[in-house]
């Protein structure tokens, strides 16, 4: 019983997806001009752990910054059945203005 407790809590905890001070760098936009180096595609979405909204988002916006990218652009993000949301995107590098 205290294990599935354990990880219950665990899962729970994991849910929250916190932005690192590297994903706080990376900007959300719409487009990206032609002299952005597109870096991979991305996902999130655990559907265990039932992410929020913004949770997916900051995990998308980590995942970029982990990638060496500066700037994100959200492909999908929506509600799944049975609660939380799902993603996926781009991550690029783009030259700073």
């Amino acid at each position: 019983m205290k294990k599935l407790l354990l990880i219950a809590l665990t899962l729970n905890f994991v849910s929250c997806a916190s932005l690192s001070d590297s994903g706080k760098r990376v900007s959300i936009v719409k487009e990206v001009s032609q002299s952005c180096q597109e870096l991979g595609d991305l996902s999130s979405g655990n559907l265990a752990s039932k992410p929020s909204h913004s949770d997916v988002k900051n995990d998308l916006r980590n995942q970029t910054a982990e990638l060496g990218g500066n700037t994100l652009i959200v492909d999908s993000l929506s509600a799944v059945p049975f609660g939380g949301y799902s993603g996926s995107g781009r991550a690029f590098t783009c030259k700073q203005i």
